[in-house]
């Protein structure tokens, strides 16, 4: 009998340790979209997401990021972590940049990140390549912002 409640008790404890060690983060929602078309044809769509906030009190953390997608060949992005007391104050207090890659012959040369008051701005370099020779070159920048209230933009 000691032995049974020895390996539930065993159990019990293992069990309740897993949310938190397999915790993931919040996904982001999409709160605003924009498509635009570039002169060659290219379709360029930037999407802007925020992860879902828990406030308690007025001080809070907001965090979001800024998508600039190249057609469907790679996305570059900014993430930036703000935080707000409400109606009072916000502050960008981290800043980074990502990019994902759909078309193998494009890849990011470089990129950029950093953050001034409450903004978070990423530039990036993405280079196409063709028979092993650069072929073209765009040049994403991207920013996001968040006002005293929590808004992102």
């Amino acid at each position: 009998m000691k032995r049974v409640f020895a390996l539930l008790l065993t159990l019990i404890l293992c069990l309740g340790c897993l949310p938190a060690a397999f915790a993931a983060e919040p996904e982001y929602e999409i709160i605003h979209e924009t498509t635009e078309y570039l002169p060659d044809g290219t379709k360029v769509t930037v999407t802007l997401s925020v992860q879902p906030v828990r406030t308690r009190g007025r001080v809070y953390t907001v965090n979001g990021k800024k998508d600039y997608t190249y057609g469907s060949d790679w996305t570059f992005t900014v993430y930036g972590s703000f935080s707000v007391n409400e109606g009072v104050s916000v502050s960008c207090t981290s800043d980074s940049y990502g990019s994902s890659i759909f078309n193998s012959a494009w890849t990011r040369a470089s990129g950029t990140s950093g953050h001034s008051g409450a903004t978070a701005t990423a530039s990036g370099t993405m280079t196409r390549y063709y028979g092993g020779a650069p072929v073209q070159t765009v040049y994403p920048s991207v920013s996001v912002s968040c006002d005293k209230y929590g808004n992102l933009s």
